[in-house]
């Protein structure tokens, strides 16, 4: 015995009869009255239609999600290797700063009983390199292995300026070039080592002219904060001083002075 629902009921249902959710007796009586009645029918079929252009294609809900999942990952990615590159960077710029304060910066001072001062004053005659003609201007012997050094003109030959090698004996790779005027304005040069167990990266000194003599005073010896003591062992710090000196001086921290050279 079949069920006849009048029109108004069977348009209630017609929702749930779409979406598959009506049992089978229901089902059964909505098509049989859809089979009769041509105005629910066509109701029917309108409601198929807008609920099809309305929903999605699976097809395109699934690139819809993909598109979601990919935007979410590359933005997660992205974030991530944002901060590995910040992270980088830092750790990269602390390396180099921790690098230069602990290597090239002069932040140590070095007590002055561990640099050892020595000093050697030369005639400037005695260590330089001169030709026959020059040797016997200055009254020196001359030697034919010796050479003079010519800084040669481009335009004027005649212009040439003259200059002297000087050598400083025990002193590896010393030799340095001056002009003839200096030798003609200084009788002696004078080398000044420093030898410590530290790498001395900075020596504050100044000469000054008193009571007639010239006199090197230093204030300090300065290091970076780890230094190599095995490595710089035994090494020479070197300054030349053109002219005699006649002391080296150390002005302590309380105002005294310690002589550390004298020439005698």
């Amino acid at each position: 015995m079949s069920m006849k629902l009048p029109c108004d009921m069977i348009r209630d249902l017609l929702p749930s009869y779409i979406d598959g959710l009506e049992s089978d007796v229901t089902k059964e009586a909505v098509e049989e009255h859809l089979s009769e009645c041509t105005a629910c029918s066509e109701i029917c079929e309108s409601m198929k239609n807008d609920d099809q252009d309305e929903a999605p294609s699976k097809a395109q809900t699934d690139v819809s999600d993909d598109k979601v999942l990919f935007h979410k990952i590359k933005k997660k990615v992205n974030h991530k290797v944002k901060i590995a590159v910040i992270a980088g960077a830092a750790a990269l710029l602390l390396a180099v700063l921790v690098f230069e304060l602990s290597f090239n910066v002069v932040i140590k001072e070095v007590p002055r009983q561990d640099v050892e001062v020595t000093a050697t004053v030369y005639p400037m005659k005695d260590i330089a390199t001169l030709d026959e003609t020059d040797a016997a201007a200055y009254g020196v012997s001359f030697d034919e292995d010796q050479m003079v050094v010519i800084k040669t003109g481009d335009e004027t030959p005649g212009d040439d300026e003259q200059c002297m090698t000087l050598t400083i004996p025990d002193y590896p790779n010393s030799e340095i070039t001056v002009t003839k005027d200096l030798m003609d304005t200084y009788d002696t040069m004078t080398l000044i080592k420093w030898r410590s167990p530290y790498f001395l990266r900075s020596i504050l000194w100044d000469i000054k002219e008193v009571n007639g003599k010239r006199i090197m005073y230093i204030e300090h010896y300065r290091t970076t904060l780890f230094n190599n003591q095995e490595v710089n062992s035994g090494s020479y710090t070197t300054s030349i001083d053109f002219g005699t000196l006649d002391q080296i001086i150390y002005q302590e921290k309380d105002g005294s002075e310690t002589v550390l050279w004298e020439n005698k």
